[in-house]
């Protein structure tokens, strides 16, 4: 492997400075991208994804209708509202298979008007997260059962579903998502706010841990786990933060199907960076089943890796450390003084804006603060 795999919201007209898609080709694996591009980036080796949105449409949108079926209504008989971003749309009923119907022929039309798709993307799938009312006599597990029946009318391309971000924490323990239940339909699902949040904060403590076990859990179900970090600062100036959160995808990521995400900003506008040639293999103790198995003595989080290659150079084994206590708590002792003498040390910001990384950064610190994260070289 040159890097993990990498995924990005990449397309025509949307800020990038890139002359070609064979540019972003050797570095990036999966696009999420308009139907005009989909088939040039095909051609230079890149998986494309459709954007749909079956369960928030609006005026205008692809699925909408006058067709009330579709709609979601509360116990008064009233459509439901979508909130933030989706103000204008609102929350459409998997139980509909009209809404099923107008979803296989949207996507079925797109192929046909020449567009190469290997993945459909649904986003807010399962979840009734910001709406203004609930549905009438909501219960959890009929939705998800109804929206995998909705999934079942698309049966190829493979969907891979976002709302994985959703944990929660239920006695002190967190929780995964509901949409994981979807898998059962589907490829794979994604996560926003993993690890990196687009309020520009990391996520710590339990909603860290949530994260883990929800990279932890799709690995374990065969399923593609997307983690995208949605924080958008410059790339060159959020050095921690991408350490933080390379780490921790790293801890317990399955090279084969869990897949990065960053919306860091660069200039070329692909959003792929030098730490990503990172690729540890090996690991010492087996894929956990839960973050605390981590736990080192003292309070960081660690796992280390026999064999780990730097831009496809074998460099010996390493280990990736994160303190996810929220700011303001006491230090953590790094967990392995005497074994680990360099760190990954970075510069810049992306791979095709000047961006750098190397293995023989300065030795881990004796304690790591919160919020922080390194990776460990001999």
């Amino acid at each position: 492997m040159i890097h993990i795999h990498t995924w990005q919201a990449l397309a025509s007209g949307d800020g990038n400075n890139l002359q070609s898609w064979a540019q972003a080709a050797p570095w990036l694996d999966y696009a999420l991208t308009k139907p005009a591009d989909s088939l040039n980036m095909h051609v230079v080796g890149i998986k494309t994804l459709l954007y749909t949105n079956p369960n928030r449409e609006g005026p205008g949108d692809p699925l909408y209708t006058n067709d009330e079926t579709t709609f979601a209504h509360d116990c008064a008989n009233n459509r439901i509202k979508s909130e933030g971003l989706d103000q204008n749309r609102y929350l459409m009923d998997p139980h509909s298979t009209d809404l099923g119907g107008l979803w296989q022929t949207y996507v079925a039309q797109t192929i046909g008007g020449g567009a190469w798709l290997d993945y459909v993307f649904e986003d807010k799938a399962d979840t009734i997260d910001k709406v203004s009312a609930q549905p009438c006599n909501f219960n959890q597990d009929d939705w998800s059962n109804a929206s995998n029946t909705l999934d079942q009318y698309i049966g190829q391309p493979p969907i891979i579903y976002n709302s994985l971000g959703h944990t929660s924490v239920v006695g002190g323990k967190p929780q995964v998502a509901p949409s994981m239940a979807l898998n059962a339909t589907s490829a794979g699902g994604e996560s926003e706010d993993c690890y990196a949040q687009a309020d520009n904060t990391l996520r710590t403590k339990l909603a860290w841990q949530g994260e883990e076990l929800t990279e932890i859990d799709m690995a374990a179900d065969g399923k593609y786990f997307v983690c995208n970090g949605t924080m958008v600062q410059p790339a060159g100036s959020s050095i921690a933060q991408r350490i933080y959160q390379y780490a921790s995808y790293l801890l317990t990521y399955n090279p084969n199907l869990t897949l990065y995400e960053t919306n860091f900003t660069t200039y070329s506008g692909l959003k792929v960076y030098p730490e990503e040639e990172l690729v540890a293999l090996q690991p010492l103790a087996p894929q956990p089943t839960d973050p605390s198995q981590l736990l080192q003595s003292g309070g960081a989080y660690a796992r280390e890796y026999q064999a780990c290659y730097f831009a496809t150079v074998y460099v010996g084994p390493c280990a990736a450390v994160v303190d996810s206590n929220q700011s303001g708590m006491s230090n953590v002792p790094f967990p392995w003084p005497s074994k680990y003498h360099h760190t990954l040390y970075i510069t810049g910001s992306g791979v095709l804006d000047g961006g750098a990384a190397y293995t023989n950064g300065p030795a881990p610190p004796s304690t790591m603060s919160s919020g922080t994260a390194l990776i460990a070289f001999p």
